[in-house]
């Protein structure tokens, strides 16, 4: 049985004796993923820039904290605290999720690639607003919203269901969701 608990990486690419088979639409699909692919990387470069820049305000706010944030990431490593939090809030959601596989099954992978990607940084950012400076979490969330591809791993199409899912793990657990705002947007209109 599928669940939003699989590992939710992509496949590799297609190799050169492969490629000659694909028709138009999987080369067109192929072309677009790498193109992607480029795109977060530029994202990633120009958010490096950007901190390594010795005037600009994303380095001011995220050097005070630096070593903080690698305490966090360092302990997590050993820890595996937010795996452990990301299983333990998919598991509280597995209901929910599942309804919607039921529902709307175009949107299930979707729905579980998104929330795996939230909910992980969810708990590093939370752990960053508790244990360093009170502009961590500010500073974490600019970094990711500059960086990441929320685009494409929430696609618009989702962010309703998920916003809900969110929603509904924040009255259980009494926690904030501070990821929440990376999804909200202003461009359904």
């Amino acid at each position: 049985m599928k669940t939003c608990l699989g590992t939710g990486r992509e496949k590799e690419s297609p190799s050169q004796e492969y490629r000659q088979y694909m028709n138009e639409d999987e080369t067109e699909r192929e072309k677009n993923r790498i193109l992607r692919i480029l795109k977060d990387d530029q994202r990633l470069i120009d958010v490096a820039t950007e901190i390594c820049s010795e005037n600009s305000k994303l380095r001011t706010s995220f050097v005070p904290d630096m070593n903080c944030f690698k305490e966090i990431f360092d302990k997590n490593d050993k820890d595996q605290i937010c795996m452990n939090y990301t299983t333990n809030a998919l598991n509280y959601l597995r209901s929910r999720v599942d309804r919607l596989r039921l529902e709307r099954n175009d949107e299930y992978n979707n729905v579980c690639l998104c929330l795996r990607v939230l909910l992980d940084m969810n708990c590093f950012v939370e752990q960053f607003d508790r244990e360093c400076s009170s502009l961590a979490k500010d500073t974490v969330l600019e970094i990711i919203e500059k960086a990441g591809s929320l685009y494409y791993q929430c696609p618009v199409s989702s962010r309703l269901d998920i916003l809900e899912l969110l929603d509904d793990l924040k009255l259980v657990t009494r926690k904030n969701i501070f990821v929440r705002q990376l999804l909200e947007t202003d461009s359904f209109f």
